[in-house]
């Protein structure tokens, strides 16, 4: 039910846009930020095969990695559900990163000699 999306044209193109690893910088950039996240909609993308969808993003992180969770989607969706959704994934990728980072030098020192950290 979603007509924007059932043009196989527009997925081909859609490929190799998701490729770019610059893609969600470049996104967030051109969105209206709301609380940590941001979103960007139709043609305030840039992206002319964007031009009727949306995307959703919001930052996960744990010290020095970093990156973007979004969900791309029609400018119909149901935005306070994907908002709450993405927000509820990115504060999960982080505390997962927190919890395979080393809490010390010597923990991960003991961690790749194989002893249990």
């Amino acid at each position: 039910d979603l007509p924007e999306f059932n043009d196989s044209l527009v997925l081909r193109h859609l490929q190799p846009l998701l490729r770019d690893p610059g893609l969600l910088s470049a996104l967030r950039q051109r969105g209206r930020a709301f609380e940590d996240g941001w979103v960007v909609i139709g043609t305030d993308t840039g992206i002319p095969v964007l031009a009727q969808g949306a995307v959703v993003g919001f930052p996960f992180g744990a010290g020095a990695w970093r990156g973007q969770l979004a969900v791309l989607g029609p400018m119909g969706m149901d935005y306070p559900l994907v908002i709450h959704l993405v927000a509820q994934g990115a504060r999960a990728l982080s505390q997962h990163l927190a919890t395979m980072l080393p809490s010390s030098p010597a923990t991960a020192l003991m961690k790749t000699e194989g002893h249990p950290g």
